[in-house]
């Protein structure tokens, strides 16, 4: 009997091969898909971080710890390697140790940075000898700066007094990138070189020492699952100081990268569950298909078995073990293939879970389902379900290829590589479609003057129609001058104009000051000789996970100091919010009229109030008035300059030597004195001013009348006085901004969405407009925010006024008003526009379009000439002819002058319009090539120079007078001669 059961079960597997096979074939698919999938997202990363932070400044790479170098630095070394250890908990970094001291000055008054001969030192640089006392050795670059050579005499100014050390090398960084260069680095601290020194010479008096740990992650070790650990023993280092007083520091731009790269490693791992899902899906699918296949095959032979007393489970258990070299051979296989490409191109597996789970998974789901087609009938309902899933499955994976591909081709192929040869492209190709289309011009005109009554310019047409070979030359020519020079007329000015606008809108000006003893802003202006001038802030920002600059100037002033069109300035007044407060329309001093009153307090009681004035032009000013005392009183501040301001807000302080009980303060006429001295009382508002949440007000205050405090209980304010609280008219505590359009489109915000801007200034923001870059920013994230708006709503939210850092100027000569700003406060920081920069690099590009226009003109002149003489030499008999046939020698000289002019007027249409075409193709591309720090989208605005145009016109307008000039002569000779010459 058990012969014959073996017999039916291998006869009923042989039946049902091609299923399984079909089976073994969708799992060694997915095995291979998701094993791959699962290796890349967990390898590639690795390789990822690897490479960025190979690729990374010393600066970006690293993070630096600093303490004073102790008197045992070997022992301080131990014990600090093992401190930072402790803090990466075990990450794999590199901590290389250096000692610096603070920049010294050098007798010619140039900074030089010292740093400590050591074994670390001289195993990053090439050059550096074991140095001895009096040595020094200088850095490559720094010796070109300060013109010094080995052998030489440098003096250093230090706490003893001025010494002399001989430049013993010159040493270069063998890699910049290196961590132990971060902070130190070329120009560190605006030093102009780097000098190496003897230990013996660092323990001079005068000279202090600054020992530093630079932390790396180690580029070959670390995963992308150490990133969280470095980061988290960063940000311990960073607060230690903080929390246990200690004198150490932490410094670098190292935790930053590992944050930035954390956040690349999360959103490339968004990827892997798409893709596992896609095979996944399609593989689900597929089993749901050969498992109703199976089903069916075995409906009748299930019911078989069943009727003859099997069990479920035994027909199960039969069909799995003759299904498990079909399924686990190609599963086994697919997983090892997968590995074995992985190994080769990427990398290494990491771990057993992405070795084994790719392969496991698929083979049970199928083994299972096979299992169940044991067992499971074949229903048409069952069918048609399935066959509806396959459709739609096949639908959505459609759907998904077409998004995919669309948007593989909607990012484009980058740069385009000839755009350097577009210009000509462009101007050659219109001309040979002018000379294709010529003759077709040429004949119409021929047809036209056919059935006129002018005999001169028909005439003058035939011949341009039957000898057109004579005059091409001189039209390809003429074509290209007028091309060359409508050409150059367009790309210098556009391009010089966009690339003074570019670096306007990078620095918010064409120099930016920063920091110093910074006087008034109009005072700064006039110092620099400025034209327009205005104060600014700007910040580092972030938006949840996305950093930006936050910048913020008056806007109405950006007209004077950025390109209307490039600052996109009409799309920049929605962020100027509804003016609030009292309306001040003098230039006076602004005078309040105040009554306090008490119910009990000493009669030393004052009241000290601060008012917050606004000006569209300039942001917000803070008036200290003073004090007010028991009674009536009239305070008063003066005013800065500026045109209308209005009052927005006022602070209020009671002091006093006792407790101060039932204080009222009321402000009862704000005004200011005109210039002849008389009142002028400004009307208040309707509405009462409330208490904002910016100052914490003693308990039982609230605000009185139309603008004032009353309080029900008494105050102590004999220490410090009490602030009753800032009084402000109603609204809103949002910040109308404008976004950049790479920073909405990372957001995914538009117009009208609301945002947290967190940063030194922390604030609830609404998205008013959208700008292709937004003012005062170097990158292509950035958020703008009028000044006096973003003041007074800060206003109520903030006890401290945030007062603008940076005053942005336009000026004509940025290095010249740099050179006078520094002059006045050499504490200032001055960045100049880019600009600067930008414009020596446009230089070789205008020579070569003024050269190329400047060369085709003459080429012209040359064709000019040369077509007058060969159509007169050519033209000879037909003067001839048309004089025995009785024309006149004004008809012969209107038919030369049409000819003439026919060709240079289509020549000059035709490189007209090539010079149109390559303006507007490629004054985009050369634009932004000079100016790499713009957005992309920011539009370039096409200028044409009337300098450089008119100037082609009139020598070609020359050139043409003298040619026709010599064409009339010959003309009228000929009408002279004697007849027997003319037909000889």
């Amino acid at each position: 009997m058990t012969r014959y059961v073996s017999q039916f079960w291998r006869q009923r597997a042989a039946r049902q091969r091609w299923l399984r096979f079909a089976l073994g074939a969708v799992v060694l698919v997915v095995v291979v898909g998701t094993s791959v999938s699962v290796g890349v997202a967990s390898r590639q990363p690795d390789l990822a971080i690897r490479s960025g932070l190979t690729s990374a400044s010393a600066d970006d790479n690293s993070m630096v710890w600093k303490r004073i170098l102790a008197s045992n630095s070997s022992a301080q070394d131990a014990a600090t390697r093992a401190h930072l250890g402790r803090a990466m908990a075990g990450a794999p970094v590199t901590i290389t140790s250096s000692a610096v001291a603070d920049a010294l000055p050098l007798d010619s008054g140039a900074l030089v940075l010292p740093l400590r001969d050591d074994a670390s030192l001289r195993a990053a640089t090439s050059g550096m000898p074991v140095l001895g006392p009096g040595e020094v050795a200088v850095d490559d670059a720094g010796a070109r700066a300060l013109g010094v050579v080995v052998g030489d005499v440098i003096s250093v100014q230090d706490g003893d007094g001025i010494r002399d050390l001989k430049v013993a090398a010159l040493w270069r960084v063998i890699d910049s990138r290196s961590p132990i260069w971060n902070g130190i680095g070329g120009g560190a601290s605006g030093t102009t070189a780097r000098i190496a020194l003897a230990p013996a010479e660092t323990k001079a008096e005068g000279i202090t020492l600054t020992a530093r740990w630079s932390i790396e992650p180690d580029p070959m070790r670390v995963r992308a699952a150490d990133l969280q650990t470095i980061e988290a023993g960063f940000a311990r280092l960073a607060a230690e100081p903080l929390t246990s007083g200690s004198f150490a520091e932490l410094d670098g731009g190292g935790a930053e990268t590992v944050a930035s790269l954390r956040t690349a490693v999360a959103a490339a791992a968004t990827v892997v569950p798409f893709t596992v899902a896609l095979l996944s899906a399609g593989a689900f699918l597929a089993i749901l298909l050969l498992v109703q296949l199976l089903a069916r095959t075995r409906a009748e032979e299930t019911a078989l078995l069943r009727a003859r007393g099997g069990s479920r489970g035994q027909i199960a258990a039969a069909d799995v073990r003759a299904a498990l070299v079909p399924v686990m051979l190609p599963a086994i296989g697919g997983g090892i293939v997968a590995q074995i490409l992985l190994w080769l191109l990427v990398a290494p597996p990491v771990g057993w879970v992405e070795l084994l789970l790719p392969v496991i998974v698929p083979a049970a789901v199928a083994l299972l389902a096979v299992a169940a087609a044991s067992t499971a009938p074949a229903g048409a309902a069952r069918g048609r379900a399935l066959a509806a899933t396959r459709v739609a499955g096949a639908a959505l994976l459609g759907v998904l290829a077409v998004v995919g591909v669309f948007r593989l081709v909607s990012a484009g192929i980058g740069a385009d590589p000839a755009a350097e040869l577009a210009p000509a492209l462009v101007v050659a190709a219109i001309i040979v479609l002018g000379l294709v289309i010529g003759p077709v011009v040429v004949a119409a005109a021929d047809a036209v003057e056919r059935g006129g009554d002018g005999i001169s310019a028909m005439i003058a047409m035939r011949r341009l129609r039957q000898r057109q070979g004579l005059v091409v030359g001189a039209l390809v020519l003429v074509a290209f001058a007028v091309g060359s020079a409508g050409f150059a007329a367009g790309v210098i000015p556009s391009s010089t104009d966009f690339i003074r606008g570019a670096g306007r809108l990078i620095t918010g000006g064409d120099v930016n000051v920063q920091g110093g003893d910074q006087p008034s802003v109009a005072v700064l202006a006039r110092s620099a000789g400025a034209t327009a001038a205005a104060p600014a802030l700007s910040e580092p920002a972030t938006l949840g996970d996305v950093d930006a600059t936050f910048a913020a100037a008056p806007t109405s002033r950006l007209s004077g100091l950025q390109d209307a069109k490039l600052a996109d300035l009409p799309a920049l007044a929605a962020t100027v919010g509804k003016p609030i407060g009292i309306p001040l329309t003098g230039s006076g001093p602004l005078r309040l009229r105040v009554r306090v009153s008490v119910a009990d307090a000493a009669a030393d009681t004052r009241v000290e109030l601060t008012a917050y004035v606004v000006r569209a032009d300039s942001g917000v000013e803070r008036l200290v008035l003073p004090d007010a005392a028991i009674g009536t009183d009239t305070v008063e501040s003066t005013l800065g300059t500026g045109g209308p301001a209005r009052l927005v807000a006022i602070d209020a302080v009671v002091r006093s030597t006792s407790a101060v009980d039932g204080l009222g303060v009321r402000v009862t006429t704000v005004g200011q004195l005109d210039s002849g001295g008389r009142a002028r009382t400004a009307p208040l508002p309707d509405a009462a001013w409330t208490l904002t949440p910016a100052i914490t007000a003693p308990a039982g205050t609230a605000a009185s009348g139309t603008i004032g405090w009353a309080t029900s209980g008494p105050i102590d304010s004999r220490k410090d006085g009490v602030h009753l609280g800032r009084l402000m008219p109603s609204g809103s505590a949002v910040v109308p901004v404008a976004f950049s359009q790479a920073l909405s489109s990372a957001l995914g915000i538009g117009v009208g969405g609301r945002a947290d801007i967190g940063g030194a200034i922390s604030i609830a923001a609404k998205v008013a407009t959208i700008v292709p870059q937004t003012v005062g920013s170097d990158g292509s994230l950035g958020v703008w925010a009028d000044l006096p708006t973003l003041q007074t709503t800060l206003l109520r939210l903030d006890p401290d006024l945030h007062e603008a850092d940076h005053v942005w100027l336009a000026v004509d000569d940025p290095v010249g008003a740099t050179a006078r700003i520094l002059a006045r406060d050499p504490g200032a920081t001055v960045s100049d526009s880019p600009v600067v920069t930008m414009a020596p690099l446009a230089q070789p590009v205008i020579v070569g379009i003024l050269a190329a226009a400047i060369g085709t003109l003459l080429f012209a002149l040359l064709a000019i000439a040369t077509v007058v003489t060969s159509l007169m030499r050519d033209r000879r008999g037909g003067i001839g002819v048309l004089r025995a046939l009785g024309a006149s020698t004004r008809i012969q000289r209107a038919t030369a002058r049409i000819e003439l002019f026919a060709v240079l007027g289509y020549a000059v249409v035709i490189g007209a319009a090539a010079a149109v075409v390559a303006v507007i193709v490629t004054v985009p591309f050369i634009s932004h090539a000079l100016t790499p720090g713009i957005a992309a989208g920011v539009g370039v605005p096409i200028t044409v120079d009337p300098t450089v145009l008119g100037a082609a016109i009139v020598v070609l307008a020359a050139g043409v007078l003298i040619g026709l000039g010599a064409q009339e002569r010959i003309i009228v000779r000929f009408a002279t001669l004697p007849d027997s010459q003319v037909q000889q």
